[in-house]
């Protein structure tokens, strides 16, 4: 009887469904008692949930488009795969299986351009024999074949029944794909390929089994999949960059196996949630997703007739019931349920719920028919009444009566001012930036009127810090408002900021705190890509810093950066002039990795060698920014003799510093365009 559970359990583990499984009407969360209660909003969106149209056919896999405009099917007999245009109601492209084969599992990409199914092998010839499996990628809206991998190394035996899932990262660029048969054996992990080429890219650690519920990071950087690891339910955690696994999430006590219902990232990328059932009890576990601790656990009112049916992307809907009590609409943020309304109800046959990518439709596969309901616009206000009460708060700073009270500006530094502050017993989580976590806890995709209610906050702030007469204060308030702007959108405030705040560093009197101010901007127009915009001041800007340039004096980083910026407006010989200069208080036998970076960008690798050599001969140098990772990257480009030692290098010296890690080296390595296969090494 044990068995015939932990299969039940397993089955619901790999596949999202569990067919003992409970989900009821009510939440109630036993959270950490530090934790500040979630707020409660009545979950009005599918209120009154309405038939947008009914596909005259079932499904074994349902997945919907990006636009929620298509729904890709494969039909009962799991022979064919077909792309309907929700529009018409009608197929727009039919994909057969291989002969001998049968679809398993079915993805479509973000972009639209990929579909993908796992497909495996309908016999085997005798009973130890492995089955056939192979992975299909094809243009969902042609059904033209693009290309065709088997699936190597399995464990899934002629006389077992085949799991599997295949899921596309939300960028388009990598296939996730997993596969195992309803046993405790082990399992090789998750296969990661390149959805363009068709390349096995990487595969997650071994020693796993019961492999499902594959889940990317909204940004592509973290896959998430349910496991079994010596008879305990885990959710794992992947970093796709590093290729390494960031987090094991464990859930239940013991060994007892728990079958993991659905596991999710929440919008905000934040946290990563898990729905579990021990057979008799639900419950939910939420994670951190960057350190993997556990904020807490929500135990779910149970009724055994009842079945989980699907949750939607916002990780807060979701569906279930039975027979004997209904079919109901759960929210998690507002702890209740709605019922479907008569004549939208699913039948008793009903094998799954699948939500399209903005959680606004649910394909509801019956027996005979799918139903695709759609939700009624939200009457919920714009944003919660959490962020209502920010957003108002900021408003009243911004209007504030006397811009140059001690408590106005020292509020306008906690919304806007990043704290630096690198004390041992220092947690950036202590001192969080207001704005910050306003724009964190706005939707995924917010409003238009949603965003032009902060910019237009945002506007009565930038006024504000205008009237401030301490001149620093003021330059430091503002330099800070672009980068805020930028994520809202609004790039012709970006550009404006900006500029106003690099006028204002040129006029500050201070010699030292015009350089930290201006090579504070030039740093954030780099990385808001908006140097072009600055480039009327740069001969001004030398003009400030060159003075600067003599030992004793800052200046040094200033004019490297100002370096960049001319290279970057391709003004190669003011830039080389310039780092010339530096050169000149910063010999090449001390090593310097900015400076060696940037004269291999101007393509001067006579006077960048010196620089790399002497870096690579110094175990003592400790990097505590980007600077290495950067300069790693371009010795790649470059193809120098010296890129796998300084690459190594900065490996190690990320390894030892308190506070840049080996992680944070890989991101920026990559990101600045260097060799994926070193990191691989």
């Amino acid at each position: 009887m044990k068995l015939m559970v932990s299969q039940a359990l397993l089955a619901g583990l790999m596949s999202g469904a569990l067919t003992s499984a409970t989900m009821a009407a009510e939440l109630r969360p036993v959270l950490k008692a530090q934790q500040a209660p979630t707020p409660t909003l009545p979950a009005k969106a599918w209120e009154r949930p309405t038939l947008r149209l009914t596909l005259p056919t079932t499904a074994t896999q349902v997945k919907f488009s990006q636009d929620g405009e298509h729904l890709l099917t494969t039909d009962a007999t799991r022979q064919t795969a077909a792309l309907w245009n929700l529009t018409t109601g009608q197929k727009q492209a039919i994909v057969p299986a291989k002969a001998g084969f049968a679809f398993c599992d079915v993805a479509l990409s973000a972009d639209g351009q990929f579909a993908a199914a796992l497909l495996y092998a309908r016999e085997a010839s005798s009973v130890p024999t492995k089955r056939k499996i192979e992975l299909n990628v094809w243009n969902p809206k042609t059904g033209q074949a693009r290309w065709t991998s088997p699936i190597r190394d399995h464990m899934i035996q002629g006389n077992q029944t085949t799991a599997c899932q295949v899921e596309f990262s939300p960028n388009s660029q990598s296939l996730a794909t997993s596969v195992s048969g309803l046993t405790f054996q082990s399992q090789p992990g998750v296969r990661l390929w390149s959805a363009v080429q068709g390349k096995l890219q990487a595969v997650t650690s071994s020693s796993v089994a019961a492999i499902g519920n594959l889940t990317f990071s909204r940004d592509s950087s973290m896959l998430g999949f349910s496991t079994l690891v010596d008879n305990q339910a885990q959710v794992h955690l992947w970093h796709l960059n590093d290729r390494k696994i960031q987090a094991i999430l464990k859930v239940g006590e013991g060994k007892s196996p728990l079958g993991i219902l659905a596991v999710q990232f929440t919008a905000d990328q934040q946290d990563i949630i898990a729905y579990t059932n021990d057979g008799l009890f639900s419950k939910l576990y939420r994670w951190q997703a960057k350190t993997g601790k556990l904020k807490g656990t929500a135990a779910l009112s149970p009724d055994r007739t009842d079945r989980f049916l699907g949750l939607s992307p916002d990780s807060e809907t979701y569906v279930y019931g039975g027979d004997v009590t209904g079919f109901h609409i759960g929210n998690l943020r507002s702890n209740g349920s709605l019922a479907f309304p008569q004549g939208l109800q699913p039948d008793s046959s009903v094998s799954k719920v699948v939500f399209s990518p903005d959680g606004q439709q649910m394909a509801i596969v019956n027996a005979q028919t799918i139903m695709i309901l759609q939700s009624q616009p939200s009457t919920l206000p714009p944003v919660s009444d959490a962020l209502t009460s920010q957003i108002a708060e900021l408003a009243a700073l911004a209007a504030a009566p006397d811009a140059n009270k001690t408590e106005v500006i020292q509020s306008l530094n906690r919304w806007l001012v990043k704290r630096v502050d690198r004390r041992s017993d220092y947690n950036p989580e202590d001192w969080p930036v207001k704005l910050e976590s306003l724009l964190r806890d706005l939707p995924t995709q917010p409003q238009p009127h949603q965003k032009a209610q902060l910019i237009k906050v945002l506007d009565q702030v930038t006024a504000q810090i205008e009237r401030i007469r301490d001149l620093q204060q003021q330059i430091v308030l503002l330099s800070n408002l672009p980068r805020y702007y930028q994520q809202l959108g609004a790039s012709d405030r970006t550009t404006t900021t900006l500029t106003r705040a690099m006028q204002l560093s040129l006029k500050q009197p201070n010699a030292l705190d015009r350089a930290m101010n201006i090579g504070a901007l030039l740093t954030t127009a780099s990385q808001l890509h908006q140097t072009a915009s600055i480039a009327p001041f740069l001969s001004a800007i030398e003009a400030a810093l060159v003075p600067l340039m003599r030992p004793g004096q800052v200046g040094r980083d200033p004019l490297l950066r100002l370096a960049q910026a001319y290279a970057d407006t391709q003004q190669p010989t003011k830039a080389l002039r310039l780092l010339d200069r530096v050169a000149v208080f910063s010999p090449s036998r001390g090593g310097d990795p900015v400076l060696a970076r940037l004269y291999l960008q101007l393509k001067r690798l006579d006077q960048a060698t010196p620089y790399l050599k002497a870096l690579v001969k110094q175990p003592e140098l400790l990097v505590e920014d980007s600077s290495y990772a950067l300069l790693a990257a371009a010795t790649d480009k470059l193809k120098h003799p010296l890129a796998q030692q300084i690459f190594n290098q900065g490996w190690k010296f990320a390894n030892r510093s308190l506070f840049y890690t080996q992680e944070a080296f890989v991101n920026d390595y990559l990101k600045a365009g260097g060799n994926p296969s070193r990191v691989r090494k």
